[in-house]
């Protein structure tokens, strides 16, 4: 139904363009040609209506999409990875790597479970040092 009503309005808008512009057209030797146009350019309307390309489509719908958690997570590891590298490096602290495991709450938000720290270095240092710089539950020096 939506779309037939699209079909007689945009013919309908089509028709009063063309008759507008033909009244407003020079009468004489170019009268033929002047119609010859107008009607090719009602054929167009028509055949774009009935193909559906000569409309244009606007959509202000929004859509409420749930927010990607994984994307999320992963920027939190990799920021608190970052952060934590930063700190360790800051004391001079030597590491190989360092593994970040985040989790979602109940209200949806995102926090850092676990950190590991891959070194050699003396473990309660190190744990120091991540708990002064990042909110977390556990850090693991392995």
């Amino acid at each position: 139904m939506k779309n037939i009503s699209q079909i007689v309005l945009g013919l309908s808008a089509a028709a009063i363009f063309i008759g507008a512009m033909f009244i407003l057209s020079p009468s004489g030797s170019t009268n033929k040609s002047v119609r010859y146009v107008f009607a090719l350019t009602f054929l167009c309307a028509c055949i774009g209506l009935f193909a559906g390309i000569s409309g244009v489509k606007f959509d202000f719908t929004t859509q409420n999409k749930a927010p990607d958690y994984t994307t999320a997570k992963k920027l939190t590891e990799h920021q608190a990875e970052y952060i934590c590298a930063a700190a360790l490096n800051d004391k001079n602290i030597s590491f190989d790597k360092i593994l970040v495991s985040t989790d979602i709450d109940e209200s949806s938000g995102i926090f850092i479970s676990n950190i590991e720290v891959y070194s050699a270095a003396n473990d309660e240092l190190i744990k120091k040092i991540i708990n002064e710089t990042v909110l977390t539950k556990e850090v693991t020096v392995r």
